[in-house]
């Protein structure tokens, strides 16, 4: 993918659903793009960037190596997307979205209580970001759920799905927790559809769940018994 010119990811990819995309494009108040750790997550927003001659607006957790985070931005920004950490990530967005832009978020992952709003996962309950539901519900921006997934030829397909309906009341807290449940379960489709594709490897029901994670309670314990002593 760092070697891959712009006429090289159009040609090596393939895109569904772009119909879509594009009729969205018309909203002047911009698109959420919400995509998931499926699939090659990391080719989708720079397919998406080359097929739309557009930069992309997106938000990324710092890795703790600086010399692998500063790898990862140059792959992410190398046909001119915007990097945010996730921390100073709302203002930027919403200039963005303001602006027509396009903002990519991947939403698979759990986050702290505070931080959170609770959402049915497969059946479970776990948190999720409400980023967002708040953005579109604020601008009125389109929510297209997008995955890059390997077919069973081998090749890389990226799926854009019709925008959500999303519920606009003036309760502004239903409204946030539905479509924040809305756009989880547009994930959970996804992940059942090709579920060998999942990075699962996020501990998304630690918090409702401990017990699935016997290993983390373990390390909880040590931490616990060295601060004792």
């Amino acid at each position: 993918m760092t070697c891959f010119s712009s006429e090289d990811i159009l040609r090596r990819v393939r895109i569904k659903g772009e119909e879509n995309l594009f009729t969205c494009m018309r909203n002047p108040e911009g698109v959420i793009l919400i995509s998931a750790h499926l699939g090659n997550w990391e080719m989708a927003h720079l397919l998406a960037s080359c097929y739309l001659k557009k930069p992309l607006v997106l938000v990324a957790r710092r890795i703790e190596s600086p010399r692998l985070d500063r790898w990862m931005y140059s792959l992410r920004s190398r046909f001119g997307s915007v990097v945010l950490d996730k921390r100073q990530a709302l203002g930027r967005m919403a200039r963005a979205l303001k602006g027509g832009g396009v903002v990519g978020l991947l939403i698979d992952q759990g986050t702290r209580e505070s931080e959170g709003v609770e959402v049915s996962f497969f059946g479970r309950t776990t948190t999720a970001t409400p980023a967002a539901a708040l953005l579109a519900r604020r601008y009125k921006s389109s929510v297209l759920p997008a995955f890059c997934v390997r077919e069973a030829d081998g090749r890389l397909t990226l799926l854009i799905e019709p925008p959500l309906s999303l519920q606009l009341t003036r309760d502004p807290g239903s409204d946030l927790k539905e479509n924040t449940q809305r756009m989880t379960s547009a994930v959970e489709d996804a992940i059942r559809a090709y579920p060998e594709q999942w990075f699962w490897f996020h501990k998304r029901w630690k918090r409702h769940y401990p017990y699935l994670y016997p290993q983390d309670l373990a390390m909880r314990r040590r931490r616990r018994e060295r601060r004792r002593a």
